[in-house]
């Protein structure tokens, strides 16, 4: 099996406030990557105001996929960011329902009937729900969903069957644990903390390894398969963390393109 590279999720709040509508600058900036072969949006939430995106049409165009990443951030909800969501820790059985059905539901929006997508993406790592229930340090139910690492991972269970319900298995992907058993279209594992200190090997189905990679060990652990940097050698971009989050076109649609980049360093 080729291994590829694709464009990993990448947190960098440029929706409208209030509505979490996309902006037109998302529009440019997910469109002027579809080069990618497969972008990974940024998450977007299931719950009440589920953030809509009017990017595919644009990366459609160009001839690139793209998948929408959906969560329940649980307790990590924040009221300014989050439409003053409360956060949730230990949701009620009868809760858990309705997150499950929110996960299935936001699914068929993203590639049946509003957005687009060509597949979701569940994120169930980071601290979020999902990742929340998986964890023995932040798990502590005495119910069927907490205790051994198969109640642990009950919730995770029927979210990815609720969704693959929802939209066909070959469009479903997890972001975390493998799952062989549900035949998804991939399954997206950090190789490394970010700090360098936690690194492993996962085995399962199609595998996204995604975390911390120099242009080196990309270019050892490419196969087949070529993104146009790649393809022609090209010297990558240098992130300026300090705009991740900040809003705004500076640090987000503002990096040089593949030939202004060569221009710069040729000078």
């Amino acid at each position: 099996m080729g291994i590829r590279i694709l464009m990993a999720l990448l947190t960098r709040p440029r929706a409208t406030p209030g509505d979490h509508i996309p902006s037109d600058m998302m529009v440019k900036y997910y469109s002027d990557r579809a080069s990618s072969g497969l972008i990974i949006t940024e998450c977007s939430m299931i719950t009440p105001l589920t953030t809509r995106n009017l990017v595919t049409d644009a990366v459609h165009a160009k001839g690139g996929k793209i998948f929408c990443q959906i969560w329940h951030v649980g307790r990590a909800a924040h009221p300014d960011l989050n439409d003053d969501a409360e956060p949730v820790a230990l949701p009620l059985v009868s809760e858990i329902t309705d997150i499950v059905q929110l996960h299935a539901t936001a699914a068929a929006n993203c590639v049946v009937k509003i957005a687009g997508f060509d597949g979701v993406e569940i994120h169930s790592a980071n601290g979020f729900l999902i990742d929340q229930f998986l964890r023995d340090g932040s798990n502590y139910r005495s119910d069927n969903y907490g205790g051994s690492h198969e109640n642990r991972a009950r919730l995770l269970r029927e979210v990815v069957t609720a969704v693959t319900n929802a939209i066909g298995s070959d469009r479903v992907a997890v972001h975390v644990s493998p799952l062989n058993s549900y035949e998804l279209a991939y399954v997206h594992v950090f190789r490394a903390d970010f700090y360098g200190l936690q690194t492993g090997d996962v085995v399962s189905v199609t595998l996204i390894a995604n975390a911390g990679y120099s242009t080196a060990e990309a270019e050892e652990a490419i196969a087949s398969g070529k993104v146009e940097r790649f393809e022609k050698d090209a010297p990558l971009n240098s992130a300026d963390s300090s705009l991740f989050y900040t809003g705004g076109e500076k640090g987000y649609n503002d990096y040089p393109f593949l030939n202004q980049s060569q221009e710069i360093h040729e000078t």
